[in-house]
């Protein structure tokens, strides 16, 4: 199965091909003598094949232009967001880094307890920090005792349970 992309090539390139070997058809046949309505029937074949790949080429550069007008506009407003919502993230890493200080965790837990709020599991933790399971287990422990939490739930939503307020 063809990608749509490649599909609307084709389709283009086909007519294209069927143009100019008609055309060439036509020539030859003109040159034997051939009857005047089998020549006008292969004209047509030329002209109505030239006009679809020409239509087939125009709707594909609109299509192009749409599309990267809307990923332009995406973009933009992704970058607006970012742009807006920067302040604020910076504000909550802060408002964060002081009650990991607050908790008295080490480097490390704080490093673990940033990846636990961010979803990471502890297997995945393991790898990025290059150390045993285990001991991203035990210093997990440490963290939930520190922070007076069970778990990695409760300590994520410690940090943004309040973000997300119903409106009323």
């Amino acid at each position: 199965m063809l990608n749509i992309k490649y599909e609307r090539w084709f389709a283009f390139i086909v007519l294209g091909v069927v143009a100019v070997m008609t055309a060439f058809d036509v020539y030859e046949d003109f040159m034997k003598g051939t009857s005047r309505s089998h020549l006008i029937l292969e004209i047509s074949v030329v002209i109505i094949a030239t006009i679809g790949s020409i239509l087939y080429m125009s709707v594909m550069i609109k299509e192009r232009k749409h599309l990267n007008y809307e990923l332009n506009k995406t973009r933009d407003d992704l970058n607006y967001w970012k742009d807006k919502s920067e302040v604020f993230i910076k504000g909550l890493s802060v408002e964060i880094d002081n009650q990991l200080e607050l908790w008295r965790f080490s480097k490390s837990e704080k490093e673990i307890a940033i990846l636990l709020v961010k979803g990471l599991s502890t297997k995945e933790i393991s790898a990025i920090r290059k150390t045993k399971e285990k001991t991203v287990r035990t210093q997990t422990t440490s963290i939930y005792r520190k922070a007076s939490v069970s778990g990695r739930h409760e300590l994520s939503a410690f940090f943004l349970e309040d973000l997300f307020v119903p409106s009323t």
